[in-house]
């Protein structure tokens, strides 16, 4: 398994933006961004637990994930979002800010 794949199953996003911008996603709070037919609200950063740091396969914590993101300034990963308006959403839409 690659580092990537290991990397995305640690942190249990439900939905990945691709943006142009590194962690623009958490300058959304309090704006609505839409994908598709669906709206979302962004209601706050999440900051990573202790159990991005365990190895699912083994049950056993081998990387120091909260230090690893303290090295970009800070230890938040992605965004709570509560859905706004429901509908499909596909690979090619593009994510926009409202």
């Amino acid at each position: 398994m690659g580092a990537l794949y290991e990397f995305e199953h640690r942190v249990k996003s439900t939905i990945w933006f691709d943006t142009t911008t590194q962690w623009s996603d958490l300058d959304w709070v309090g704006h609505d961004v839409s994908g598709g037919e669906t709206v979302l609200r962004i209601r706050d950063r999440t900051k990573r637990c202790q159990a991005t740091t365990a190895n699912l396969h083994k049950g056993e914590r081998d990387i120091d994930m909260l230090r690893v993101l303290s090295t970009w300034g800070h230890q938040d990963f992605c965004v709570y979002a509560e859905v706004i308006h429901t509908g499909s959403v596909a690979l090619s839409d593009q994510v926009k800010v409202l």
